[in-house]
């Protein structure tokens, strides 16, 4: 495994998981088999996002981008299967599949801050006043 391995796993993660909202828990299942299937060429299990699908087969033998092969890098399959299981359980996809994110109030808190630094307090300073 290499470090463009893990760098392609994590984003068709990201990717996997950006569309998990707009699909019911019951397709939760095939969504979670396109992270490891499609690092390794097999896009049977990819969205509609997935834009090797809308390619035809000339555009793909043009296509200069390498995805692994299951048959020859087997071994690297299925260690990818093991370590990525316990992430793409039905349970763990329903925690994240929610649909909100935390964005603003990350945005905010950083401004806050800022503004007062949490590991700074000064006793005479309206610091701790900021905070509150």
């Amino acid at each position: 495994m290499t470090k463009m391995d893990v760098l392609r796993l994590s984003t068709n993660f990201a990717h996997m998981v950006q569309s998990l909202p707009q699909k019911p828990p019951s397709e939760f299942e095939t969504a979670r088999k396109a992270v490891v299937e499609h690092h390794l060429d097999g896009h049977y299990f990819c969205g509609d996002s997935c834009k090797w699908k809308t390619l035809t087969d000339d555009k793909r033998k043009q296509h200069t981008k390498h995805y692994r092969c299951k048959e020859k890098d087997n071994k690297l399959y299925i260690e990818l299967l093991r370590r990525t299981a316990r992430f793409i359980t039905q349970e763990a996809l329903k925690q994240i599949g929610y649909g909100m994110d935390t964005l603003c109030n990350e945005s905010f808190n950083n401004v806050v801050a800022w503004i007062a630094p949490k590991y700074k307090v000064y006793s005479k300073s309206d610091s701790l006043k900021n905070r509150v």
